[in-house]
């Protein structure tokens, strides 16, 4: 939703807070807005990893393999990413790790996109990986596309959401 935000669900958010004060009855009805689905999904993952996320941190680089090489990493593993997973366009998913417990992710657009110039570089405690490994997991098996994909798409919304806090404020508050 932060990226792909449609003017349906921005209107429908304006109208109920107009005038500063929240309506519950008009947050009570059903926009019409597909993108909603997917913003609850995305919504879903930031609840499950908020308490990990200030240990991940998120650059843009212009070439993220020869960063992390300079950096002292080691490529691991790579892994492709459909559209929809990262953004708007498919993305190489590259994990290195430095043997010293750091894990960094490459995500390198397949082709140019308006999110971001450039390179992507996720950085975080192999530990706090793990763990979300394990937390998306619900006692089944591990996946890390799925653990990659939700941790920093959480990510990236808690970035936005702080960006535009004093908007959302006005939803948030008690209001009448």
């Amino acid at each position: 939703m932060f990226f792909e935000e449609s003017g349906d669900f921005s209107s429908f958010l304006w109208k109920a807070a107009e005038g500063g004060v929240v309506s519950r009855k008009a947050l009570s009805e059903r926009p019409a807005d597909p993108s909603i689905s997917r913003f609850a999904v995305k919504m879903a993952g930031y609840v499950r990893h908020w308490a990990a996320l200030d240990s991940v941190s998120v650059e843009t680089v212009l070439d993220s393999y020869d960063t992390m090489k300079e950096r002292g990493f080691a490529r691991k593993r790579r892994m492709q990413f459909p559209v929809g997973a990262l953004g708007n366009v498919e993305y190489t998913v590259t994990l290195y790790v430095d043997g010293k417990g750091t894990l960094a992710v490459g995500c390198v657009p397949a082709q140019a996109t308006d999110r971001h110039r450039g390179e992507r570089v996720f950085t975080l405690p192999e530990a706090v990986y793990g763990q979300a490994l394990r937390d998306d997991a619900f006692g089944g098996a591990e996946d890390d596309f799925f653990t990659l994909s939700t941790l920093f798409q959480a990510k990236l919304y808690q970035r936005w959401h702080r960006r535009i806090r004093r908007f959302t404020d006005v939803f948030l508050s008690q209001g009448g």
